[in-house]
């Protein structure tokens, strides 16, 4: 998998996010603290796949990897926090994560957790850095579990599950979500690490393709372009005409989501925007 080699720009300005957090308590009159973490989303395209894994338990399917639990601070606390990990994520470039194994973990209040090991040394690293960041920087977060073990929870079972392997899952992780909340609000930021332009009418046109079998649209450009486009446009297709079949192995829908992301890869560098499907 191969990224583009410069740094990222932040989609969602450091100030718009700062001024989200003010606004959530200027209106409080008591110091009552926010709550909040600092995670990854899994692509829609994964969720899919993650979904239809069986396990015991009803599906989570929020599907995402904590990075760090920041837990209660002060709003002045948080809005500082909010600054630190904005600096600190402006300067990550994207990277992979994969996962083939479903474990679990010892039961907490909701159960037994059962989830998807995370493989990523990238994350690990960038995990130590951004709490040694936080330590110099006096900052309070949740160190309940000293080990960092990410994860994707998928459900949350009665009894322990014995580990089993999966089709290997590859992603790339070019944005962190940043949830915090106040009094029952709740408020969710994308800080997209990726430096991207999006074409609209582009994926419109594409989308267009995708859904609605009664169109078949016309594309100019180069002869890279025009492959890249009709490869990744074609297995996206693939990819949710078997998502909409139940008889599609498990092994053969993974086969055709890691056709999917090499050939939006592809895609990505001859037209310098993301496939967003």
């Amino acid at each position: 998998m191969s990224f583009h080699n410069q740094y990222i720009k932040l989609n969602v300005r450091k100030n718009k996010t700062v001024s989200n957090v003010c606004s959530l308590c200027e209106n409080k009159k008591n110091k009552d603290p926010i709550k909040g973490w600092i995670g990854i989303k899994a692509p829609q395209d994964v969720c899919d796949v993650l979904q239809k894994i069986d396990v015991p338990g009803e599906h989570d399917k929020t599907y995402h990897i904590t990075v760090i639990y920041v837990g209660e601070q002060t709003p002045e606390e948080f809005v500082r926090t909010t600054q630190v990990l904005y600096d600190f994520l402006d300067k990550i470039k994207p990277f992979s994560i994969t996962t083939n194994k479903v474990i679990s973990f010892n039961e907490g209040d909701d159960g037994v957790p059962v989830v998807c090991k995370i493989d990523s040394p990238e994350l690990m690293k960038l995990q130590k850095k951004l709490c040694d960041l936080l330590d110099k920087e006096k900052i309070n977060y949740s160190k309940k579990f000293p080990e960092y073990k990410p994860h994707i929870c998928l459900s949350y079972a009665k009894e322990t599950v014995k580990e089993f392997k999966i089709p290997k899952i590859e992603f790339e992780c070019d944005s962190f979500e940043l949830w915090y909340g106040h009094n029952g609000s709740e408020i969710e930021t994308s800080i997209n690490i990726t430096e991207h332009y999006k074409s609209q009418l582009l994926h419109k046109v594409i989308c267009s393709y995708l859904f609605d079998e009664s169109t078949s649209p016309q594309f100019a450009g180069t002869k890279e372009q025009i492959n890249a486009l009709t490869n990744v446009s074609y297995i996206t297709k693939k990819f949710i005409d078997e998502l909409n079949n139940t008889n599609i192995s498990l092994n053969s829908l993974m086969e055709t989501l890691k056709s999917k992301h090499d050939a939006a890869i592809k895609f990505k560098q001859e037209f310098g925007t993301d496939w967003l499907f």
